[in-house]
């Protein structure tokens, strides 16, 4: 998902992250390159799912869709600050004070007047209702994005004005700018919604919760609109993919390559990025390095680090490319799923947890392109919880964890076991991951032999990524591998850690209690910055005491960029900005 938080701290990163910029001095480069023009050849792990984003949320999926839609809001790469992208300017804020929404915040929008759709149609104040509609519809599988949006009440739409618009919320939510601004794109409801059925049933239906469950049950209208709406043709077909972005999709050959081209009479201001992104999936690393070496690939962010290190030691492939290791959001870790049986006692979790060498895992798969971390906080956020301690590397501990929780090898079989239902069962675990990936594979195998010492067994599941991630999101897994962006600043836990959020929303793992619920509530609602970081830690606590995920590094992003381009780095997913990109002279 695109939402991404402002950030003030972050910028202490600035010298460091401009260390790792490539050279971009004029008259510098000799090398001839192979290729000369302004197209941007990008690697991808796999397809993405569909481009639609209020209902895919893979990430390969919102790399492509961040190029096409646009935002009201959106985060600099570099500041990490919020900025205007569709809006005029940020929201005039004012409390609201009488009425049925008492004590809520009015956000006043404008969207610039120059914002039109492709058809040259104004982007305006009901393109946005209606997408917002959209993501509100329960029969729209957009569960992911709802609860950012559950404080919106209504939208009022200057009569003067159709671009300006005011959105009223019944309660002050602290993150209240950046979900409505940056949570969802505005899309055409000329294209989404032809036949105007979300334009007859007024937002505050919508906004009610019950009503709308009742309207989505009983309104034929509603349900054929959630059908065509979330058809695979309106997810891929050039004709149908539309949004206020710069890119238009230009064609998708599943498996190939998928095409955006630039429009050529844009509404925006920049005119110099390139004229094409040609996202190619390509699940071998073997592959991606034979590329890098003949020229015919031109970014690729999280490099195998064998295979960075291989290319860092290559004259010919740093005369052409520049290859940098910024700091990224993303942190690493394996789901343990609380609802196994084998799983459910917290005892065990923390026994696994430290049956894991994370530090070998380190320095041995990732070439030291890792940092240890306790929880799934942004390391240089000020409110991360560096009094949590680093579970060590024990597998005696661990095997006496297990037998406390009633784990012992009854067989003498190296393997612990425990009756359970009145089976004897052995504490053998599935550990799904990414088939795709060697080093996912490679991690999976070391993790096997690491834990045996501790009397715990690993039996490797590789599937195609899609299949992976759609077992995750199921929960249909013991252990899989994972990696998350950690929002940089302002963290809004609910998607990832509310019980409500188990099998409907992205907390696989099953982690959360009424205590953890009630926090995560309560931080919804306190603006108080002090205060609100500490929940922040006491929320880390409770999830460091229950490990619902073996907690490995924050990862060190690794990249190879074409030097015919000028680019920069940032901590962001994916560690560059392809509209950014700008050809050298």
């Amino acid at each position: 998902m695109k939402f991404r938080f402002s950030a003030i701290f972050l910028l202490l990163f600035s010298l460091f992250l401009y260390s790792c910029q490539p050279d971009t001095k004029a008259g510098e480069q000799t090398v001839e390159f192979k290729r000369t023009d302004n197209e941007v050849i990008v690697r991808i792990d796999a397809d993405p799912e569909r481009i639609h984003p209020l209902i895919s949320f893979q990430s390969y999926s919102s790399l492509v869709s961040g190029h096409i839609f646009s935002f009201l809001l959106n985060i600099d790469d570099q500041s990490l600050e919020i900025i205007p992208e569709l809006a005029k300017a940020r929201p005039e804020i004012a409390e609201i004070t009488s009425g049925p929404y008492q004590g809520g915040l009015a956000y006043t929008f404008e969207i610039r007047e120059n914002a039109v759709w492709d058809d040259g149609s104004p982007v305006t104040a009901n393109d946005f209702i209606f997408t917002l509609k959209a993501t509100l519809h329960p029969l729209v599988q957009s569960v992911r994005l709802r609860p950012y949006l559950a404080f919106i009440k209504d939208i009022q739409v200057d009569a003067a004005n159709p671009k300006k618009f005011t959105v009223l919320t019944n309660e002050k939510y602290f993150l209240g700018e950046e979900a409505i601004g940056n949570v969802i794109p505005v899309m055409p409801a000329y294209v989404y919604d032809p036949e105007g059925i979300l334009a007859g049933i007024p937002l505050t239906d919508f906004t009610n919760p019950d009503k709308i469950e009742q309207l989505a049950k009983s309104n034929a209208a509603l349900q054929a609109f959630a059908e065509k709406f979330q058809s695979p043709e309106v997810s891929s077909d050039p004709t149908m993919v539309k949004g206020s972005g710069p890119y238009s999709l230009e064609r998708w050959e599943k498996g190939q390559e998928l095409v955006l081209v630039k429009k050529a009479n844009w509404w925006g201001e920049a005119t110099d990025y390139p004229e094409r992104l040609i996202f190619k999936p390509i699940p071998n690393a073997a592959t991606v390095l034979s590329l890098i070496k003949s020229e015919e690939i031109d970014v690729v962010s999280g490099l195998d680090p064998l295979d960075f290190v291989e290319l860092q030691q290559s004259d010919m492939v740093k005369e052409r490319y520049d290859l940098l290791s910024p700091p990224s959001d993303v942190y690493t870790f394996i789901y343990l799923n609380s609802r196994s049986p084998k799983l459910s006692d917290k005892n065990v979790r923390r026994a696994l947890a430290h049956a894991v060498n994370v530090e070998e895992i380190i320095n041995e798969l990732y070439e030291g392109f890792g940092t240890r971390t306790t929880g799934p906080v942004y390391q240089k956020a000020p409110y991360y919880n560096d009094q949590l301690e680093l579970l060590a590397y024990n597998p005696s501990m661990a095997r006496k964890m297990l037998e406390e929780a009633g784990w012992t090898d009854s067989n003498n079989n190296g393997i612990v076991d425990k009756v359970i239902d009145g089976e004897t069962v052995e504490l053998v675990l599935n550990c799904n991951f990414s088939g795709n990936r060697e080093i996912s594979r490679n991690t999976v195998l070391l993790l096997k032999d690491q834990v045996q010492r501790a009397g715990i067994d690993i039996n490797p599941v590789g599937a195609e990524f899609n299949v992976y991630l759609s077992e995750t999101r199921r929960g249909d897994f013991e252990m899989t591998l994972g990696a998350r962006n950690a929002q940089t600043v302002s963290w809004e836990p609910r998607q990832t850690w509310h019980t409500e959020s188990i099998g409907t929303g992205s907390n696989f793992s099953g982690f959360g209690n009424a205590e953890s619920d009630a926090l995560i509530e309560k931080i919804q609602s306190t603006l108080d910055e002090k205060e609100r970081y500490g929940q922040y830690r006491a929320l880390q606590q409770m999830i460091y005491e229950e490990q619902p995920f073996v907690f490995l590094f924050a990862a060190q992003n690794r990249i190879a960029i074409h030097k015919r381009f000028d680019a920069r780095t940032t901590v962001l997913y994916p560690g560059y900005s392809l509209q950014n990109f700008r050809l050298k002279n």
